[in-house]
């Protein structure tokens, strides 16, 4: 494997030694693996049956099972064995993937001194909007010009969300009542306003999408376990929105651009939508995945979201008009795009299993 190029981020090193070779008492020091952040998190072991020393990823981010960073390059050493310390180096994939690479460059976003920052939405201004965690509780964020600005509902239980902004500065997301339920929200100019389903059979509202118009697309949770999506118009006006023939277990409009287009995710097979006009629907998934997710639309109905496949981790897209880009952020063990403007800039959510780098963070994609 030295020197190996395209390895699967799915992969077990393994190294077998001649009888005897292995030291009498085995330890995590004994097998290590680095990449661009520090040590990478994993569980090594040495089976003496078969003198094999045994190098598994995690644990680590928040998607299982855990992966080796995309586009990557690792150093692996083994120390303690007759004629070592061993060390070698191998490069991951993904590499001759079904879907291309979209080209871009990317830059990390991380709060200062949060645990977590995901990134949720984006404007044709470039601001950004999404969430972080520290010691008290989950915070959403505005990112404009390079400087954090903290959205907390007022008496929110610990938890406010950002998840969309248009291009006036409106944003919308979500925040856990003091009751503790998850209930939407409209921030515009310096006002919140709560943003919930109106019917008493809904415990939960998230709100997704905004406008510059105004109008707002969500999910309504309900309490016989089913999930519709919804469209709140500028005059405050809610209609359940759902694709055709949906299973309603968990279906959801994720965004709404200027023209009125809606994006979001049919239930039961889990496939994306878009509902042209906020009529004309049609669905779509990334060629051989297993679940697609569109998250994001922009003016020109290029679209964002995430994808799965068996033989890698949770990835994100890129879509304009029938082709798919594979949104692949360095070093990144899962991925996942939310959102993109008109100029095809693309935020979203990468993690990573390395040192103290590991975890979740946000990232903006610039095409090359």
């Amino acid at each position: 494997m030295a020197g190996a190029t395209c390895v699967p981020q799915f992969s077990t090193l393994t190294v077998r030694f001649n009888a005897g070779a292995g030291p009498s008492n085995f330890t995590a020091s004994n097998f290590t693996v680095t990449g661009p952040n520090g040590n990478v998190s994993g569980a090594a072991t040495f089976d003496t049956a078969t003198n094999t020393a045994t190098f598994i990823v995690g644990p680590g981010g928040r998607q299982t099972p855990e992966a080796f960073g995309a586009v990557t390059t690792y150093t692996a050493t083994i120390n303690g064995f007759s004629g070592g310390p061993f060390t070698w180096s191998f490069s991951t994939g993904p590499c001759n993937e079904v879907i291309p690479a979209y080209s871009a460059s990317y830059t990390q976003i991380d709060v200062p001194g949060a645990s977590h920052t995901n990134a949720f939405g984006i404007n044709n201004l470039g601001d950004v909007v999404g969430e972080f965690a520290d010691a008290n509780g989950t915070h959403g964020y505005l990112l404009t010009n390079g400087v954090f600005t903290t959205i907390d509902f007022p008496g929110a239980n610990k938890f406010t969300r950002a998840n969309k902004i248009n291009d006036n500065g409106d944003i919308v997301g979500e925040y856990a009542a003091p009751n503790g339920v998850l209930t939407g929200f409209l921030l515009h100019a310096g006002t919140f306003t709560s943003i919930a389903f109106p019917d008493p059979n809904v415990f939960a509202t998230e709100a997704n999408g905004i406008n510059t118009a105004g109008t707002i697309v969500g999910r309504a949770n309900f309490t016989n376990s089913t999930a519709h999506g919804y469209v709140r118009d500028p005059n405050g006006t809610f209609r359940l929105f759902d694709a055709p023939n949906s299973i309603t277990g968990g279906n959801f409009a994720k965004d709404i651009n200027n023209n009125g287009d809606i994006v979001g995710v049919v239930g039961g097979n889990v496939v994306g939508y878009i509902a042209t006009g906020g009529t004309s629907f049609t669905t779509f998934n990334v060629p051989t995945s297993g679940d697609t997710e569109a998250n994001g639309v922009n003016d020109t109905q290029q679209i964002t979201g995430l994808w799965t496949s068996s033989n890698k981790p949770l990835s994100g897209f890129f879509k304009s008009g029938s082709t798919f880009f594979d949104v692949v952020v360095p070093d990144s063990t899962n991925v996942q795009a939310q959102d993109t403007n008109n100029t095809g800039v693309v935020v979203g959510i990468f993690s990573t299993v390395e040192g103290s780098a590991a975890g979740d963070h946000g990232f903006i994609a610039r095409p090359r």
